[in-house]
């Protein structure tokens, strides 16, 4: 309209009064160039106004597009009801237009560019510092926090002109407000620029003058430049820190911020030597690179600590306040993905010593996650009893702490740990989304990303179309990019072009190839990066395709990943259990190619712990026994049972709403009819797997099963597919008989026979021979000793050889008359607190003349003496 106006001002644009039509001239029009002079025609009919009201406009071009009348008011120097005035000639030009009685805005922003083009560009940095001291000086402390952006913005355009050293002190402390403000409401970026120009305030000698500002203004910038996926600048900063400290407690926070931008970028190796150092500063001792014995004596002293306060109720635990453990706390909290993605057998040793700590000092909030973790070991070795104990104590701890719902660490691992064992995986799903609006909303850039992915892929065993979770898996894409973690993206990606091989592959199904993960490169990647929680998920993923499509060429590949990976890095999650059933599925693809019967044996081992785990959670685990079921009977010769076990399968799996798992065990039980030479029923069988896996939108799957099976004629559906329930087929039956179950042993055995040994009412005597076995059988030892130190005062509780009857107990023999051990070596372990390891004692001459080798004449052989 200002344009039009103009034109008409100008004369190239004219009304006809006699013959009523415009006219024209559209060549002079052209000539004008109105499309690049926008702003030079509007400078032309500002400078047509009263000078009081270009002063004013200028002003509030200065603002921004909106502008408040009593701001205006107060950098004019005139009363609101003045200022009010004069803009209302603005206003009949129709260059601003009242929002309401208190706010105004400019018609376009062309307009404010225009005026504010009218100041000169050498007097626009100095108006601007005037118009921010202006304001400073006429606001109050209340006002001020609200209005600090207007006024921090402001002063920073004239930011270089201040030389007087007080007020960039003021300008520094009021850019620090800033940029907590911004940082508080996630708005990282624009934090970090407040807090770029609040560091280059500072003095020269400033970490000497005015030492506490400037480590918070460098602990912010830390924090912030990590939030901004600066990492690089996040690593500088803390070095300026390390080197200007007066303390090291003032180092903490930096680098615990240091920690997570390590993480971010998959450098795990780097956070967790990292955190061992700063823990040990605290007397926090972790192993670099912990063994097996290292988490067995972290799980005894745990359970021995619980065994001695036992009756304790975790659930009325208070909150801790020892200062010195919350900053240890802190500290484990940054390396928690860390030591889970990256060196697994660190991860329960941290958990183990977080929760004997707990118990000792009160529970710290923040960290109420790593004490959870506990009930996934004991999940692991079968201890159901202390299993839903821990659980559901913690889970009351955690109510009473106000932890539940804003804690996205705890809200994490309680839905990626525990909930799936006694809730339908279907209501899990959105837990995931929550995690990811917590740990948004309060910058903690990693769970943000752990939960977006885990709620898209957890949707993937669900009964959600695939059509529906690649859309959602692709637009999570864009903000997987913006937080920024390496992992997440990786697996998202990885995830993704899995979608893309069920719904468009016409060719090598199982190849993750494609537009979003290219395997030859990524998993050189992953590997070369040490990410095995994503090695892990890829043989998975290859292992569900090689089901999927019935490619069994490199299936030998994806067990050798799942066995060396999926245990470890896929621990006390869902995806274990995932990984657990497709490799039983395969197990016995290969039994049936090369009928050794060790991959029999282990379908069949891995069925026991898949029993109890359906009866954790029917919903979401007994179709998936009964499948494998069907197919060790179907291979094993038992035809009635696995008939009767497919139909098991097929009818869990759709009343559970699992429908890639309903689909696989139609075409399983389809594939079985077609050997036992029964065509009808084979058909029946397929034409409900094709309808279940059109239902589930696996495109790629009907173009395959249509392929292999042209005799059936397959028919495409627009309608939902029906349901198991509703479906005209019948469902051939046969009595079934039970299967036996046994305690399966996690991974470390001897932790399940030390829990097995604590757990229940126990006597000492029979405590100390069970610990004893246990420390020989996992040394693969045949004699040891315990040595009791009750106030340097050292006596033998226990010694002897393997075997219950060979170990005698409770003697309290002195140390240092006993010719039970090798006494030099065992005081120089006391004297130095040092574990001493030597292969041959033959070639030690420190020890050739002690009594105990001369009594019991072993003059070779391997030693191994620790304290703890």
């Amino acid at each position: 309209m200002s344009i039009l106006t103009n034109l008409y001002e100008e004369e190239f644009l004219k009304f006809d009064f006699t013959k009523n039509i415009w006219n024209w001239n559209f060549e002079e029009i052209k000539k004008q160039n109105i499309s690049d002079n926008v702003i030079e025609l509007m400078k032309n009919k500002i400078h047509k106004l009263p000078k009081n009201t270009q002063d004013i406009l200028k002003i509030a071009s200065c603002i921004g597009n909106r502008f408040e009348l009593r701001t205006l008011s107060i950098i004019y120097k005139k009363t609101e009801e003045t200022a009010k005035n004069i803009l209302r000639i603005a206003i009949l030009e129709n260059l601003i237009f009242p929002v309401d009685n208190r706010n105004f805005k400019f018609v376009h922003d062309k307009i404010q560019q225009a005026i504010y083009s009218t100041i000169p560009e050498n007097e626009k940095n100095i108006f601007h510092l005037q118009t921010g001291k202006l304001l400073l000086k006429f606001l109050d402390k209340k006002d001020l926090e609200k209005r600090i952006f207007d006024v921090v913005n402001q002063i920073n355009h004239g930011i270089n002109l201040i030389e007087n050293e007080s007020e960039r002190k003021q300008f520094a402390e009021l850019n620090l407000q800033a940029g907590l403000k911004a940082k508080y409401s996630s708005a990282y970026f624009t934090s970090y620029n407040y807090l770029k120009i609040s560091r280059n305030l500072l003095e020269k000698n400033s970490w000497k003058s005015n030492y506490e500002f400037t480590l918070q203004v460098y602990n912010e910038i830390t924090e912030v430049s990590y939030l901004a996926n600066d990492f690089k600048n996040t690593e500088k900063f803390v070095d300026i820190i390390n080197n200007n400290i007066k303390k090291f407690i003032d180092k903490i926070h930096s680098n615990i911020m240091l920690i997570y931008s390590y993480n971010s970028q998959s450098f795990y190796d780097k956070s967790i030597y990292l955190a061992l150092y700063l823990l040990k500063k605290f007397d926090f001792i972790l192993p670099l690179k912990p063994s097996k014995i290292d988490v067995l004596k972290e799980f005894i002293k745990m359970e021995l600590y619980f065994f001695i306060k036992k009756g304790t109720d975790f659930s009325k635990l208070p909150e801790m306040s020892d200062k010195k453990q919350e900053i240890i706390m802190k500290i484990l909290s940054s390396i928690d993905t860390a030591v889970y993605h990256y060196q697994q057998l660190l991860f329960p040793i941290v958990s183990f010593k977080t929760s004997r700590l707990f118990v000792k000092y009160g529970a710290y909030k923040n960290n109420l996650y790593y004490f959870l973790t506990i009930s996934v070991f004991y999940m692991e070795m079968l201890l159901l009893k202390k299993f839903y104990k821990i659980i559901d104590e913690i889970y009351k701890l955690s109510l009473k702490l106000n932890i539940q719902n804003n804690n996205e660490k705890f809200h994490f691992v309680y839905s990626y740990m525990n909930l799936f064992w006694f809730k339908k995986l279907h209501f899990i799903v959105e837990e995931f989304n929550t995690v990811f609006k917590i740990a948004n909303e309060k910058g903690n850039l990693e769970y943000a990303s752990y939960g977006l992915i885990n709620n898209t892929y957890l949707m993937f065993f669900t009964d959600e179309k695939l059509t529906k979770i690649r859309k959602i898996s692709i637009d999570n894409n864009i903000k997987l990019k913006k937080l920024n973690i390496k992992m997440a993206i990786e697996f998202n990606s990885i995830a993704i072009q899995m979608y893309e091989n069920l719904i468009n592959k016409t060719d090598k199904y199982c190849d993750l190839e494609g537009e979003y993960f290219e395997e030859n490169k990524g998993v050189k990647s992953i590997i070369l990066d040490k990410n095995y929680n994503n090695l892990s998920s890829y043989y998975i993923i290859k292992s569900i395709l090689s089901i999927i499509f019935n490619d069994f060429n490199n299936i030998e590949i994806y067990l050798d990943g799942i066995e060396k990976y999926n245990k470890e890095f896929q621990f006390g999650s869902y995806y274990n259990t995932i990984g657990v059933f497709y490799s039983s599925l395969l197990y016995l693809q290969l039994y049936e190619k090369k009928r050794d019967k060790k991959f029999l044996n282990k379908a069949i081992k891995n069925q026991k712990l898949m029993k109890v785990w359906a009866k954790c959670c029917v919903e979401n685990f007994q179709h998936k026994y009964d499948l494998v079921e069907s197919e060790k009977f179907r291979l094993t010769g038992e035809k009635a049972k696995a008939q009767d076990f497919y139909n098991k399968a097929i009818k869990g799996a759709n009343k559970n709403q699992f429908t890639s798992e309903e689909a696989i065990s139609w075409e399983f039980a389809g594939r079985f009819y077609l050997e036992e030479k029964n065509e009808m029923l084979s058909k029946i069988y397929l034409q409900n797997a094709y309808k279940t896996y059109q239902k589930w939108d696996a495109l790629s799957k009907l173009k395959q099963l249509e392929e292999k099976y042209p005799q059936f004629s397959f028919e495409k559906e627009n309608t939902k597919s029906s349901s198991f329930t509703n479906q005209n087929t019948t469902i051939i039956s046969s009595t079934a008989t039970a299967i036996g179950t046994n305690s399966s042993s996690f991974d470390l055995e001897s932790i399940v026979k030390a829990s097995q040994s604590l757990s229940g009412e126990v006597k000492l005597e029979k405590l100390l021979k069970s610990i004893l076995m246990i420390i020989m059988e996992n040394a693969g030892a045949d004699y040891a000793v315990i040595i009791k130190n009750d106030n340097e005062n050292f006596t033998i509780e226990a010694k002897g050889k393997y075997g219950f009857e060979n170990i005698t107990v409770l003697q309290s023999e002195n140390l240092d008359t006993s010719k039970s051990v090798i006494l030099n070596m065992v005081k120089y372990v006391i004297r130095t607190k040092k574990s001493v390891l030597i292969d041959d004692i033959s070639k030690n001459k420190d020890y050739e003349n002690d009594e105990y080798l001369k009594n019991t004449q072993k003059q070779n052989g391997r030693y191994f003496v620790s304290r703890k």
